[in-house]
């Protein structure tokens, strides 16, 4: 079992390994970085839940993470977002073209439009 803080680690590094490699392969890449911003974005819900990134990553926290994250208006960003990714990842895996397109319009255009992306928090920063 890896900590919550590498599981943060470790879905920020896929996301930028992917995004390094395949940028010639766009439809690839949004399946890849898709799946790993619900991992990225479960880490730091966690570690709001836990105050912390030491203890073990446990799936049960996340839940419990969004509770708390929904209720501070600083991190509410992370439940909306978590929202949507569970709306477009859950169980299935979708095509590359599809991908691309939610990445492209549907998820990111709505999302970068609502001015959630330019929130920063201090949770998950790198010390």
């Amino acid at each position: 079992m890896s900590t919550i803080d590498q599981q943060i680690y470790d879905a920020d590094n896929v996301i930028v390994r992917n995004i390094e490699a395949l940028t010639d392969q766009r439809d690839l890449l949004s399946q890849n970085v898709l799946s790993q911003l619900r991992n990225l974005v479960e880490g730091l819900v966690a570690r709001a839940h836990q105050g912390t990134g030491a203890n073990t990553f446990r799936q049960s926290d996340v839940g419990a993470g969004l509770d708390i994250v929904r209720a501070d208006a600083r991190l509410n960003v992370l439940s909306r977002f978590h929202h949507r990714l569970q709306g477009s990842t859950s169980h299935y895996v979708l095509g590359g073209d599809p991908s691309e397109r939610l990445m492209r319009g549907q998820f990111l255009n709505r999302w970068w439009a609502t001015g959630d992306a330019g929130v920063r928090t201090t949770v998950g920063q790198r010390t």
